[in-house]
């Protein structure tokens, strides 16, 4: 039986880069996009034979901005993807944003098997989308995802961010109305976290806005869960929330430590039990010699305590949890005693709870505040 394997592949331009953004990513020409295209195609047709002995169960096309190619360049990098061994059961996914997508480009990802569309919205609220440095408004994004809704897709995310500069819980209250009121099959709902070096940390440190209080956080953040359960999503992770059958099958390979390839500048990738990242920027990945089967079978594999906090510190982000006995099968010199003692405390303070088939699930505070606990289990 063939092994699952998983396609990442990232697009890192941008109409302009957003005031939170860290990822790699830049404005540039349609001639810089076409060139990396052609190069990102040559990357992936690197693999091509290695994949027929594999079952692609996900394909994701993140970035960056995918739906700021054109179509030409679309139908390029679609091509070169098609003529990979791809089951029609696989879901494919494309992030896409308000600003650049279009009729023709809706059309072009429909006809190419993509069923599944992630549109970045992140707040209802115009002064939330200029302090983050969004193009688009709000009434973009509603023309937009009409146009998507039009074209047969049918499968949708909606991400959203909280705990944003100057936002308030009604503020945060009333993007989740309107947007639930659109009846997607899947929102993402991330809280902001300011990266160094970033404009909106910058803007924050220079008190040019101010970002809510922990108190606040941690409201808005429960009147996600409650809002979104009432009306039928249910939170599978600590981030996403689905309508049933709906989930993010891709990032479910990331948090089950599934095996991927990464395709393009700064993509990483999990393949054998080694872990390998592309160059960081376009003209590094334009010299770079590619990842190739061959080349990966030298490096070596990612260490018994690396997989470890790989495992927890993912594992238990969704809400399914993690099996007790199956952790101590695979780990178990990190499993004993200062294990069973960690877990005990945790549980003493009400933020983890093991259920009654042997699984560690995070409980509602411990969600609220899982890199501590994540911390408290790895140290």
């Amino acid at each position: 039986m063939k092994k699952d394997i998983s396609l990442y592949i990232h697009i890192p331009f941008c109409k302009q880069k957003c005031s939170y953004c860290d990822f790699v990513s830049s404005a540039q020409s349609e001639d810089v996009q076409t060139h990396y295209i052609s190069l990102l195609c040559k990357e992936i047709l690197g693999w091509k034979e290695y994949l027929s002995d594999r079952t692609v169960k996900t394909i994701f096309i993140g970035g960056g901005t995918p739906s700021i190619l054109s179509v030409s360049n679309m139908q390029t990098l679609f091509n070169t993807l098609h003529s990979l061994p791809i089951p029609s059961e696989t879901e494919f996914s494309m992030e896409c944003n308000p600003e650049s997508v279009t009729a023709d480009k809706i059309h072009c990802m429909k006809q190419n098997a993509v069923n599944r569309l992630s549109i970045g919205l992140q707040s209802t609220n115009q002064k939330e989308l200029q302090l983050l440095g969004r193009c688009h408004s709000y009434e973009q994004f509603l023309h937009a995802y009409e146009q998507i809704q039009q074209s047969g897709f049918d499968n949708i995310n909606i991400d959203l961010m909280f705990a944003l500069p100057n936002q308030t819980i009604q503020d945060h209250i009333r993007t989740l109305q309107k947007v639930v009121s659109l009846k997607p099959n899947h929102i993402s709902a991330y809280s902001l976290i300011l990266e160094e070096g970033t404009q909106l940390k910058k803007q924050v440190d220079h008190h040019y806005c101010e970002i809510p209080s922990e108190e606040e956080y941690i409201e808005m953040y429960r009147n996600t869960i409650h809002f979104l359960e009432i009306n039928g999503y249910e939170q599978y992770e600590i981030s996403n929330f689905s309508k049933q059958n709906h989930e993010c099958k891709h990032n479910i390979v990331y948090w089950e430590r599934g095996e991927y390839i990464g395709f393009g500048v700064s993509a990483s990738s999990f393949v054998d039990k080694k872990r390998f990242t592309n160059p960081m920027s376009l003209q590094e990945y334009s010299e770079h010699t590619f990842y190739t089967p061959k080349a990966v079978s030298s490096i070596e594999q990612i260490d018994l305590e690396e997989a470890f906090e790989e495992t927890i510190f993912l594992g238990l982000r969704m809400n399914k949890g993690l099996s007790i006995p199956w952790l101590k099968q695979q780990f178990p010199s990190f499993t004993g005693e200062q294990f069973k003692k960690t877990l005990s405390s945790l549980q003493n303070r009400g933020l983890i709870y093991p259920t009654e088939n042997n699984i560690l699930q995070l409980t509602q505070e411990g969600i609220e505040i899982s890199n501590q606990v994540f911390l408290e289990i790895l140290l």
